[in-house]
């Protein structure tokens, strides 16, 4: 028969664990942008069968954290060919392709735009609990060197544009998997002024190259965006060793206590 001592130990172990996986969870102000399972595709070229230009690139429905549409575009290609699709070339990721530079001076972009129904909008910040945005990707290969990736934002007040506001990080040339952080904190006007990310309607994340080599290509598998905090938040951490200490003040009060004899 297990000792009433042995039972309240088991008894606290695991009420810890429970305590943790439940603080663990409420700790977490971690939520996922966008994990590209929905299928989407842009391809243009000079032999492609698509015209190149923002313009001609459709918007689609997509199941963000707040329903709007995604928009997948390539602008500025001088490139024998590119693409970017979701849900294609690689399941449930992101694919961006472009082959074979040309001789002109251009800086092609790749794109993914979302934008969210009108009067609806987005706390970025998640009450303040999230300040990075994360970036998942799976591959990056080929002979061309990204000048960065963008992070734009369009502000808006009222419903009507009052900013434009990026944030700049770098890619490398060739990586295997990897996350990209890039802070909330870097998102700003031009005179350096943060926007009000507690009501975002829009954002965009741009690949933008300058003056590629001529014959030069480059390929990425993003696998999803996420959106939450650089720092775990330490309740969890804090309530563990709590549990811990009463845990083994407990096991050494049993231990001390003289035992009755049994006559």
């Amino acid at each position: 028969m297990t000792s009433p001592s042995l039972r309240n130990l088991v008894f606290i172990l695991l009420t810890a664990a429970a305590c943790v996986s439940d603080g663990s969870r409420a700790a977490v102000a971690e939520f996922v942008w966008d994990e590209f399972d929905q299928t989407q595709e842009f391809r243009c070229g000079r032999s492609g069968p698509l015209l190149c230009g923002v313009d001609y690139a459709p918007w689609q429905a997509t199941f963000s954290p707040v329903p709007g549409e995604r928009r997948l575009a390539i602008s500025a290609l001088y490139y024998r060919s590119g693409s970017i699709d979701a849900n294609l070339s690689a399941p449930s990721a992101l694919t961006m392709h472009i082959d074979e530079a040309g001789e002109d001076d251009l800086l092609p972009n790749l794109e993914i735009t979302y934008r969210f129904e009108e009067g609806m909008s987005i706390d970025l910040t998640e009450g303040g609990h999230s300040d990075s945005l994360f970036l998942d990707f799976a591959s990056i290969s080929g002979t061309a060197q990204p000048l960065y990736l963008r992070v734009f934002y369009g502000g808006t007040a009222n419903g009507r544009p009052s900013g434009r506001y990026a944030a700049f990080a770098n890619l490398p040339a060739e990586s295997g998997p990897f996350t990209l952080r890039v802070p909330l904190s870097d998102i700003r006007s031009p005179a350096g002024e943060p926007p009000d990310l507690t009501r975002m309607t829009n954002l965009q994340f741009k690949v933008i190259f300058a003056d590629p080599e001529v014959g030069s290509s480059w390929r990425a598998t993003l696998d999803r965006v996420r959106v939450g905090s650089s720092v775990p938040e330490p309740r969890a951490n804090v309530l563990f060793l709590t549990m811990l200490a009463i845990t083994v003040m407990h096991t050494r009060s049993s231990l001390l206590l003289p035992r009755r004899s049994i006559r």
